[in-house]
């Protein structure tokens, strides 16, 4: 009877390893480019985020996941101050776009800034870019149980984010 307990425990610890590793293998995520020629940028995608179609005035694009919980946007964002009705810097940007959000994070740097926020379990993770006085924005919206995996790919997409034109 101790040897097949034993068998069995040896039986369940070898297909638990095998399973660990095909884990590991499914978190390993494939990335495609996406060009918007419009307005000359590229960025990348996890390719598992299907491309709805260019947005009709041509400044984006939405990814999003086969269920519909994991999204990613990227667009020329259109951003201005009503006070001198030109592009506004990227502070007072930054303080328009803070409003009206449950914020959980931000910073601000450079020529960057981010805000993450929260509506009931959904994150929110805003990036916005200001180069050559237009701005860009990267978002993505994810349920907060997917955010270890949705925080490894922002970091990858932003980086790979750059002005063509």
């Amino acid at each position: 009877m101790k040897v097949k307990i034993i068998i069995i425990s040896l039986f369940v610890m070898i297909v638990s390893c095998g399973n660990s590793t095909k884990s590991s293998e499914k978190t390993t995520i494939k990335y495609k480019t996406y060009t918007n020629e419009q307005f000359g940028y590229t960025v990348l995608y996890p390719e598992f985020l299907l491309p709805q179609g260019e947005a009709g005035n041509k400044d984006g694009q939405k990814f999003i996941s086969k269920d519909g919980n994991l999204q990613q946007w990227v667009y020329r964002a259109f951003k201005m101050d009503l006070e001198t009705m030109d592009t506004p810097t990227l502070e007072k940007a930054f303080q328009t776009d803070l409003q009206d959000k449950n914020v959980i994070a931000k910073s601000l740097k450079n020529n960057v800034y981010t805000i993450k926020s929260m509506e009931g379990e959904t994150i929110s993770l805003q990036y916005s870019f200001l180069i050559e006085n237009e701005y860009y924005d990267i978002l993505f919206i994810y349920p907060k149980k997917e955010e270890t995996q949705m925080k490894n790919i922002a970091n990858k997409v932003t980086k790979s984010f750059k002005k063509i034109q």
